[in-house]
């Protein structure tokens, strides 16, 4: 069993990485259990531990070994746990079990050694020591092959260690006298082989190709009858041959390790007092040489000629031997196995016998490819779906791929009913293969056959469950979320109404029971069901797993989840740790090359030897480089079995036979010629490639391949031609002479290309594990988000959003062609799970993903990326950064979040990401790339400028400031592009000013015309009132933007629109310019004989070239006409009258009170357009005049050229507002005028009836009264003139008495009155009140425009001693056109793709809810809040000082009160205590006296 186990393990890379730690410890143990019975175990250890396909070892497995080596040490080594002495005697003894045991131990430590590995070091250096294991390597009596493991050994814990010379303890050894007795006895070795080789070279050769038993020598049967001599079969032969067999394999496998590594690091020329170790050198270094020549032709082992070439580089390199040796040695081997045939003649027979062979199984593997490709079809859209759209339908070398054909198609449709489209039976017929995925879960008992059946019948239905949805989403374009999914809204509900079906019957669900199945397929094709169902962040399909997660306390899925990203972790490291090694040894042969090339700057060769050194250097780089592509090949080499159907997902892929990599083989073996040598011959395992194919013409005999550049091209089927197959030849030849600096740096960058290739294979399908996961939390669901993080519910949890953000920190560093999906597929994942949820952003800050951040921005070189793949990676850097940063949370409620934000702007590179988004500016303005990619670049460059942006805001050391950023006019260049493009607006989440930031791709989308509209037509009543006003009109307004936008799309119409201005200023130029031509060219018309015409409009003209200049100037003035018409038109897009809109005027003509009120709530509830123009409406009647009187100018003369002067009241706001006053209230004018007229039709009939013979006196002067019309009209048009009594005065009869004048008095004062006095003056009153309420309408619009902030109604006088000025802040914190256009932000991006606060917004706007409004706050205003309370708290203060002071103050004037109160009593109640008696003292108030010294009298006791 463990032997059968090695072979599974040797040469397998792959297997050797998934091997799990319980596994090593179960071996381990039936080591410590078995011991000297199955040594076989030890060798399956050291097949685990080193990979043999790269010659390896596997740091991970090495780790495990050791670490159940030393749990299991007293059962396991007992061997060596012996005495020095007893183990050599082991060595000098029989071949018994306990030597083979011995050997195998000892063989497994020195593999799980080699790597440079401190711990183990440590570890083996305390089993043998340094003079131990010299003695034993110069013990002659200790068979070769037994020394083999123990000089391994002593290379790797002692030579080629990871700690230094003096503490591995080998300083010593470059002088050490036990080392040279060693060089010594190998040159005697040899010798001896050398004689062997030239003897018996076909029995070398047989011995070279198998290695020995560790503990026994020779493969003697192997070789029976493979030599002719006699000595090759007798017994002293066999022992002879044995014992070569061992010398041989121990000279490759450790002796020239051994000398490598000793003379490359070891080896300290010293002439003057070691003055033999040259001559040792040099006898080894010849005898090595002679060696090598006998034995060299017959090496058939690419690993053995590699170690013989870097073991004679560093012997030769160190000796003194003449020139010429080496460069017969460079000569023959410089080139390794490009240069060398290392094929085996038997080998060369084989090729060469079933070449032809080989070349029709080429073919027919071509054949299968084309006719897998018929069958098929092309892998687009068009063809697979009969949809027209040149697109890849499916990614033949992802993880979600599809099956291509008809028949597949055709399968998805017997389980969709077509004609029931649009209705939720449409996928009736689905249901059938979600009950079969039910029973799939439920049936565990079958047999190994059933098991394999029902996975195969899984995965169909999983595939037709996925198409059903899949076939609609890849009908969608490629850059459909970058342009606003509302442009597909449409396809974006077929694809929801497949899912919520599909979900309804529990598919999800279903689906995921089936993880717990051991075949990878199931795994993956499960995951991609579960992408497809979450597409777009089907909130659906989320609510169903989280209620699933939640009811069930469903754990297997996190672990699972969890055990993939381990076990990918773990490979991720191991694989690295693999090229790391890798790379080291690649780097050993540029370090010689630069160590030589130094050696002849400094001039320390003479001529000559300069120039054989050249030749050395060119060589070992040749040998170098092949080494790169050797181990590359060694790779391809297990891989040359090809199937039809892996061929076709070369074919189908991308690049449709594009990738030869399985031809390639093919390709090689039929290359290859017979004979061996020189560059012809090609080495065993190279792999010479097909020509990439990528396009086709076709001709007579069919379709004939050749190569193209373009990546899109399509990929046609394999020629028939003649030349079917023709190698790339990969032949490179180097000038040594011109070998320079650059080809050191080139052949640097080939080896880490050649580590990027090996780097990294998404085994665990970890990318499309995260996908699902950043579906699951799309749309920021916080249930999930949460949940994901920490299931409450279950006996234990799991934090994949921590899980996630550790796993980036294994890729980060090393992005390439391979690994650049992943890592942008890890941040994608991540943004999904901080997106509004604050506690998982403070486990991500946590996780050090600033460090990732800022290594990426650093570091510019992507080895293998396209432009395209680096900008999405940036791009959801910047997503992420943003989520971090975006919100300013409550200090009381969320410290920890606020905490994040700036821990977060303090560990980001802040220059890293200026220069990126400076580099973003420099590459939008290259005019050598394309638009879309000049858009990706300004987009993103937006992005990160934002971030700089909220990182000042955060940032309390100005590391952020514009000033300290600002460097080079480059520098300035770009900011000012940014700033222009940038808005900015502050909302209220969650009581908490939050600010934010938005790219405005073109604000001249928004009409200057419409701004001055809103700005006096808004409703300023109140705060609230303006804000409801604000986004009503906002809402008129992106209705009236998207309708430019259409508009500007059109050339014509674009030209149209924007010369509008222009038109009318061309127009009243031109209009003014005819009105002079006819001021001073027209006279009165004149007949032949002099006599003037009155009755004719024709005119005269001074010149007779004037009428032509007449029509040319009306035919301009008409064709500008006609622009502003349709200008006109196209601007404002009049809208003729809906029957609903005429009934209701109808209606309103003849409606009662209750009617009207009626209509006032059907206005209120049918919103109407701020800017809605209709067709019938004075405006475009206007217009439609204005044209049709052009014309009539031009036919009549020029005459009706004259109104087109008035159209500067359109263009001039004052005289706008001035004919406004007379329009505003034209009704009332009317009505006005209409009751004149009545008044008119009075005073009409009493003239008629009373005074008509007066009219009838002054026929002659046009006083006409014959009828009440006449009379009507003259009174009319006399009246308001000059009025009813001068007209009457001259024709008053003179027989008239004293009533007859007394009746006309009151005639004429009634008439002066009522028509001259008052109604005159009521009108120009109307028209006087129209101006003075549109003169303070105007002053108070713009006394709050320039005293109060729109957005936040706070007064001017508030922002002067706080933030920038009321100035700065109307404009950049609370400028009303910025929440307009963020409101068009919104509109035009999905809603999956939304930011925390652009999120928060966008729920309220949909319930019409306006609370996000800032009113009455400002950020700016911030800091006013804790200066009120704090001269609040002052105030306080001083108010209780005060207060306390009055007290204090009170009482004290109180006591002074009381105390003067007792001293009037006191003075009151004197006489009654008086000792004389004086009863006056009750009565008399006596008055205290005060006397002075002087005044006081005498006494006897003064003296």
């Amino acid at each position: 069993m463990a032997e059968a186990l090695t072979e599974v393990f040797t040469g397998n890379k792959n297997t050797c990485m998934k091997i799990l730690p319980y596994q090593v410890q179960k071996v381990m143990s039936l080591v410590a259990q078995h011991t000297k019975k199955a040594p076989q175990f030890l060798d399956l250890l050291n097949a685990v531990v080193k990979v043999e396909e790269l010659d390896l070892p596997l740091k991970r497995n090495q780790g495990y070994v050791m670490k159940y080596f030393m749990q299991c040490r007293s059962d396991v080594a007992y061997i060596i746990d012996q005495g020095s002495e007893q183990r050599r005697d082991l060595l000098k003894g029989a071949n018994n079990e306990d030597l083979q045991y011995l050997i195998s131990l000892v063989d497994l430590l020195a593999t799980c050694a080699e790597g440079e590995n401190r711990f183990i070091e440590s570890i083996c250096q305390t089993i043998f020591s340094v003079d131990e294991l010299l003695d034993i390597i110069n013990d002659k009596q200790i068979d070769n092959n037994l020394k083999r493991p123990y000089l391994r050994f002593f290379l790797w814990v002692y030579l080629n260690t990871a700690s230094g010379m003096i503490e591995s303890g080998s300083a010593d050894l470059p002088h050490d006298t036990r080392v040279w007795d060693y060089m010594k006895s190998l040159n005697e070795e040899l010798v001896k082989l050398t004689l062997f080789v030239n003897k018996e070279t076909k029995v070398a050769m047989q011995l070279l190709k198998k290695s020995p038993s560790k503990s026994e020598v020779g493969i003697a049967d192997s070789v029976n009858g493979s030599t002719s001599d006699n000595a090759a079969t007798s017994s002293s032969g066999q022992t002879e041959v044995r014992r070569h067999h061992g010398s041989l394999h121990y000279m490759f496998d450790a002796v020239m390790p051994f000398l490598q590594v000793f003379f490359r690091s070891y080896y300290q020329p010293d002439r003057e007092n070691y003055p033999k170790e040259y001559d040792y050198v040099d006898n080894l270094a010849k005898n090595l040489v002679t060696f090598v020549e006998a034995l060299g032709p017959v090496i058939s082992n690419e690993t053995h000629l590699n170690t013989m070439i870097a073991c004679m580089n560093s012997v030769l390199s160190s000796s003194t031997l003449p020139v010429k040796v080496m460069e017969e040695f460079l000569e023959k081997y410089g080139g390794g196995t490009k240069s060398t045939d290392i094929r085996s003649e038997a080998r060369k027979k084989y090729e060469e016998y079933y070449q032809a062979e080989e070349e029709l199984n080429v073919q027919l593997n071509v054949f299968a490819v084309n006719y897998s490709y018929i069958y098929g079809g092309l892998n687009t859209v068009e063809n697979q779906l009969h949809y027209p759209l040149d697109k890849e339908y499916t990614n033949l070398d992802g993880d979600q791929i599809l099956p291509l054909g008809e028949e597949f198609q055709q399968l998805i449709d017997c389980f969709i009913d077509r004609s029931q489209a649009g209705t939720p039976n449409m996928y009736k017929r689905a249901g059938k293969l979600i009950q079969q995925l039910s029973i799939s879960a439920s049936n565990i008992h079958m047999t190994e056959r059933e098991r394999l059946e029902q996975e195969a019948l899984d995965l169909k239905c999983l595939q037709v469950l996925r198409a059903i949805i899949y076939n609609e989403i890849v009908k969608l374009p490629d850059n459909w979320d970058d342009h606003g999914a509302r442009l597909h809204k449409k396809r974006l509900l077929s694809i929801q109404d497949a899912q919520n079906f599909l979900n309804q019957h529990s598919a999800m669900l279903k689906a995921m029971s089936l993880l717990s199945k051991p075949g990878d397929d199931i795994i993956r094709e499960v995951l991609a069901f579960m992408a497809t169902m979450l597409f777009a962040g089907n909130p659906k399909v989320q609510q169903s797993i989280s209620e699933y997660f939640m009811g069930t306390r469903e754990e297997m899925f996190f672990f699972a989840v969890k055990n993939r990203m381990h076990l990918s972790a773990i490979a991720t490291k191991e694989k690295r740790a693999l090229m790391a090694q890798h790379h080291a040894k690649m780097e050993m042969f540029l370090e010689q090359a630069k160590a030589l090339k130094k050696a002849m700057k400094d001039g320390r060769m003479v001529k000559a030897e300069i120039m054989a050194a050249n030749k050395k250097l060119g060589s070992t780089l040749m040998a170098s480089r092949l080494s790169l592509k050797s181990s590359s090949s060694k790779q391809k080499s297990l891989k040359k079995r090809t199937s039809a159907n892996a061929l076709k997902r070369n074919a189908a892929g991308g690049s449709r036979l594009g990738s030869t990599t399985s031809l390639s083989q093919f390709g090689s073996q039929a290359s290859r010629l017979g004979g061996g040598g020189g560059g012809g011959g090609g080495a065993m395992g190279s792999t010479q490639q097909l020509l990439a194919v990528r396009s086709y013409t076709e001709n007579a005999n069919g379709v004939e391949l050749f190569k193209v550049k373009k990546k899109d091209d399509k990929i046609p089927l394999i020629s028939n031609n003649n030349n079917k197959i023709q190698p790339a030849s990969t032949d490179i030849e180097i000038k040594v002479e011109d070998f320079d600096d650059q080809d050191l740096a080139e052949l640097a960058e080939n080896i880490s290309d050649d580590k990027d290739e090996m780097e990294y294979k998404d085994d665990g399908y970890i990318e499309l594990v995260l996908q699902v996961l950043g579906l699951m939390c799309d749309g920021q669901n916080l249930d999930l988000q949460d949940y994901l993080r920490e299931q409450p519910d279950n006996i234990k949890s799991v934090n994949l959003v921590a899980e996630t953000a550790r796993f980036l920190s294994l890729v980060y560093s090393n992005i390439n062609k391979s690994t650049i999906g992943l890592v942008s597929q890890l941040f994608s994942t991540l943004v999904e799970f901080i997106s509004g949820n604050l506690q998982n952003q403070a486990v991500v800050y946590d996780s050090k993903v600033c460090d990732y951040v800022n290594y990426i921005l650093r570091d510019g070189h992507f080895l293998g990326c396209t432009e395209e793949q680096v900008l999405d990676l940036k791009e959801m850097i910047a997503d992420l950064i943003q989520g971090l940063i975006e919100e300013n949370c409550s200090k009381d409620a969320a410290k920890r979040s606020i905490d994040v934000a700036r821990e977060v702007v303090e560990a980001l590179d802040v220059d890293g990401i200026h220069h990126f988004t400076v580099t973003c500016f420099n590459k939008s303005q290259n005019r050598n790339l394309d638009e879309d990619e000049q858009e990706m670049y300004t987009k993103i460059g937006f992005r990160f400028y934002h971030i700089l942006q909220r990182m000042a805001d955060l940032d309390e050391e100005n590391r952020c400031n514009k000033k300290v950023l600002i460097k080079t006019e480059n520098d300035q260049a770009s900011w000012n592009f940014y700033e222009q493009g940038t808005l900015s607006l502050e909302i209220v989440k969650d009581n908490e000013l939050q600010k934010l930031y938005f790219w405005v791709k073109n604000k001249t989308v928004l009409r200057e015309e419409i701004k001055e509209k809103f700005k006096y037509e808004a409703d300023r009543s109140s705060p609230s009132n303006k804000l409801r006003d604000f986004m009503s009109w906002s809402r008129d307004i992106m209705q009236d933007i998207k309708y430019q936008r259409r508009i500007l799309a059109n050339p014509v119409a674009r030209f149209f629109v924007h010369y509008w201005w222009h038109f009318n200023m061309a127009i009243l130029w031109l209009s003014l310019l005819i009105a002079t031509v006819i001021m001073v060219t027209w006279e009165r018309p004149a007949q032949v004989n002099g006599t003037h015409v009155h009755d004719r409009t024709e005119p005269a003209y001074t010149n007779p070239n004037i009428p032509y200049v007449t029509y040319g100037l009306g035919g301009l003035h008409n064709v500008l006409s006609l622009c502003i018409l349709i200008s006109y038109f196209l601007s404002n897009h009049p809208t003729f009258p809906t029957p609903s809109s005429i009934a209701s005027w109808f209606r309103g003509l003849i409606r009662t009170k209750s009617h009207s009120e009626k209509k006032e709530k059907e206005d209120d509830d049918d919103h109407q357009s701020n800017l809605e123009v209709h067709f019938f409406s004075f405006k475009t009647f206007y217009y439609i005049v204005f044209f049709a009187l052009s014309i009539m100018g031009t036919i009549f003369y020029g005459y009706f050229f004259a109104f087109h002067l008035l159209h500067l009241i359109e263009n001039n706001q004052l005289l706008s507002r001035v004919s406004l006053a007379i329009t505003r209230n034209g009704r009332s004018l009317l009505w006005v005028a209409l009751l004149g007229l009545v008044v008119f039709y009075i005073f009409t009939l009493f003239g008629f009836a009373f005074y008509r013979e007066v009219f009838n006196e002054g026929v002659a002067k046009g006083y006409y009264c014959r009828t009440v019309y006449e009379c009507y009209v003259t009174i009319l048009h006399r009246g308001l003139i000059v009025g009813t009594y001068e007209f009457f005065e001259e024709h008053v009869p003179e027989d008239k008495d004293f009533a007859w004048h007394a009746g006309k008095m009151v005639y004429d004062v009634t008439f002066f009155i009522i028509i001259t006095t008052i109604g005159l003056n009521i009108i120009f009153g109307i028209i006087v009140d129209t101006f003075s309420e549109l003169r303070d309408s105007k002053w108070q619009i713009e006394k709050d425009m320039t005293t109060t902030c729109f957005i936040c109604s706070r007064n001017s006088y508030d922002f002067e001693h706080h933030g920038r000025g009321f100035e700065h802040h109307v404009k950049h914190e609370h400028n009303q056109w910025a929440y307009l256009f963020f409101f068009i932000h919104l509109n035009e991006t999905r809603s999956n793709n939304y930011n925390a606060l652009e999120l928060f917004v966008a729920r309220l706007l949909k319930m019409d809810n306006y609370d996000f409004f800032p009113l009455n706050r400002a950020l700016s205003l911030e800091n006013e809040d804790d200066d009120k309370e704090q001269m609040l708290d002052t105030l306080m203060t001083q108010v209780s000082y005060l207060v306390n002071r009055m007290k204090l103050d009170e009482t004290i004037k109180q006591r002074e009160e009381d105390k003067k109160h007792q001293e009037e009593w006191k003075v009151k109640n004197q006489v009654a205590f008086d000792p004389y008696g004086s009863s006056k003292s009750k009565t008399t108030k006596v008055k205290p006296r005060v006397t002075s010294p002087k005044q006081r009298p005498q006494t006897p006791h003064d003296d």
